[in-house]
């Protein structure tokens, strides 16, 4: 469908030339096809499916991950509902998108349906259920809603079922027990060693994420979630700093600006006074990936986004493209400063990563003392050095008071779980 919508005026040409040039019925169906696409019914109907289905495709593709726990499921699917009502309650905005594109392209005006007369044959009880619109959005208004209501009442419909809840509920347990800051699920192998995996916020750590910092490695999507997510733990300043993570940065990035909103409304991104962004520099909607990283820093007190660069230049195009969209929702009047910030060089082709970290560490210690990120200074390369095993000791840390705990939680689990496996027949 999204084909169809960028293509639109060349389809319409396609179809109109091949029914004046061709009398058989593929004429006549070309005919139609062109006959519908003139309607603003089908345009915007197809807008907005097109708008609608970018948000489930995203998450779609996310729920076919062999890693994925029944937990991180019911939080992408919660994400997902809420980026949809979000959507259903800026309809005034879709509506003008939509209609000035009309008008520049061959799509009739909208207007309001020719009202049909009722059959004699029908009864006046009847007549009086006939729906009319007043005004010509009424009718677009209706379906815009139906559509949205629809489709969330669906969602929650097949992830909100009992047997769900049944199932995720101990799960949920073991991934946010108050025995230890919201990290658990962490188990030994069969061998004794520990193995996958550590959860944490919203990050599943597995041994193969956790062996990329043992070696000349570069740093993927979830070691670097991961190590966002920790600063929440620890910063406790009111809506001074906040971290996104790769995920969100890459929709951010191939989104086109009037969906930018959906993704950090929620979050209240406009009252924060500095948002870090771990960039990297791939083009693929649907993944992370990519070759690089980079860290983009945006202070709003400068209106300013800094360029955290550990290879000069490398993702200097990624960074501006990012900054140019959300300089339009953090600072429509005026165009926000770009600066390509002093940054420490890596000495190889794979800790573009830990630099990254690294600057954010830096970033926010000395964010306090100075006034602009223009004086922070160089990160220590000693740091650098020491990074990765500064990670693998905090997992080892996070995974020790799992560890102490895991045998003590199974215990009660199974004592509270067994009445409620018999009922339901899992067990005899």
């Amino acid at each position: 469908m999204s084909s169809v919508l960028s293509n639109y005026t060349e389809l319409q040409e396609l179809f109109l030339n091949i029914s004046r040039n061709d009398n058989s019925d593929t004429g006549a169906k070309a005919n139609g096809f062109w006959i519908n696409m003139q309607r603003y019914d089908f345009f915007f109907m197809l807008s907005l499916l097109v708008k609608l289905f970018g948000h489930i495709d995203t998450v779609n593709i996310a729920l076919q991950r062999k890693s994925l726990h029944l937990e991180e499921a019911n939080k992408m699917i919660s994400t997902l509902v809420t980026s949809i009502t979000f959507m259903r309650n800026n309809l005034e905005s879709f509506w003008g998108e939509v209609t000035s594109k009309c008008q520049d392209m061959d799509v009739d005006f909208p207007k309001l349906p020719r009202r049909r007369k009722v059959p004699k044959k029908y009864d006046d009880s009847i007549n009086s259920t006939v729906e009319t619109f007043t005004e010509v959005c009424d009718k677009y208004r209706r379906l815009y809603y139906k559509t949205m209501d629809t489709s969330i009442s669906f969602l929650e419909s097949q992830f909100k079922t009992q047997s769900f809840m049944f199932v995720n509920q101990p799960e949920q347990f073991l991934l946010e027990a108050d025995y230890f800051p919201r990290s658990a699920a962490f188990k030994l192998g069969s061998n004794g060693q520990r193995s996958s995996c550590l959860s944490f916020h919203d990050t599943l750590l597995h041994r193969s994420d956790i062996e990329l910092l043992t070696g000349p490695y570069w740093l993927n999507d979830t070691l670097i979630s991961f190590h966002l997510n920790t600063y929440k733990g620890v910063i406790h300043e009111s809506k001074r700093l906040l971290f996104i993570g790769p995920e969100v940065t890459q929709c951010l990035k191939v989104s086109p600006f009037e969906e930018i909103n959906v993704f950090l409304d929620p979050l209240n991104a406009k009252e924060y006074k500095y948002i870090f962004l771990a960039l990297n520099d791939s083009d693929i909607v649907e993944t992370t990936g990519g070759t690089h990283w980079s860290l983009l820093v945006y202070c709003k007190l400068e209106d300013t986004f800094f360029h955290f660069d550990s290879s000069s230049g490398f993702n200097n195009h990624h960074a501006k493209v990012l900054a140019d969209g959300l300089s339009k929702y953090f600072s429509p009047i005026a165009k926000s400063v770009f600066i390509e910030a002093p940054s420490l060089q890596q000495t190889n082709s794979y800790d573009c990563g830990v630099h990254l970290l690294c600057n954010v560490d830096h970033i926010i210690g000395v964010s306090k003392q100075c006034k602009s990120l223009r004086d922070i200074g160089l990160v220590n390369r000693m740091i650098v050095n020491t990074k990765r095993m500064e990670i693998l000791g905090l997992i080892e840390t996070l995974s020790e008071r799992v560890n102490k705990n895991l045998m003590y939680i199974v215990c009660i689990l199974s004592d509270l779980l067994y009445p409620l496996y018999t009922m339901h027949g899992i067990v005899h």
